[in-house]
């Protein structure tokens, strides 16, 4: 297991946890939840004041571990997506299985701004689930 926050960066981040009846559970992220979140998710209860996580690249993590191609890409990572798409490098998996959250985090970053980066590296979208979409690499066409 990794213990590390896929993001644009190599530094420490910081990381609002969350829990549901005072379990930690994945609804964490590095943005705060939204009102929006909130209202929605009220058994979600989001720490107010973040910890510290350590963050890493993609590519750097990968380099690390000496991956050098991946197929798939899953991303389920409660609004930070850009961010971790942003840390790819020159690294390019063949799809990506992204789950594009709105509305959900104060971060300002959403869907908008998500697929024009993934254009610009080189992704079409292939599949429209709504939350969840698929992207294959213009190599794989």
């Amino acid at each position: 297991m990794i213990h590390s926050a896929a993001c644009d960066k190599d530094e420490p981040i910081d990381w609002f946890s969350a829990e549901i009846k005072g379990v930690t559970e994945g609804q964490g992220s590095i943005y705060q939840h939204s009102d929006f979140y909130k209202k929605t998710f009220p058994f979600v209860n989001q720490a107010e004041t973040p910890s510290q996580l350590p963050g890493s690249r993609l590519d750097t993590l990968c380099a690390g571990l000496v991956i050098t191609t991946i197929d798939l890409l899953h991303i389920d990572i409660e609004g930070a997506e850009f961010v971790a798409l942003s840390g790819m490098g020159d690294l390019r998996p063949k799809m990506i299985f992204l789950e594009v959250q709105k509305k959900y985090f104060k971060s300002g970053v959403d869907i908008k701004d998500t697929e024009p980066l993934l254009a610009h590296l080189g992704y079409e979208l292939a599949l429209n689930l709504g939350i969840d979409r698929v992207y294959l690499h213009r190599s794989v066409l």
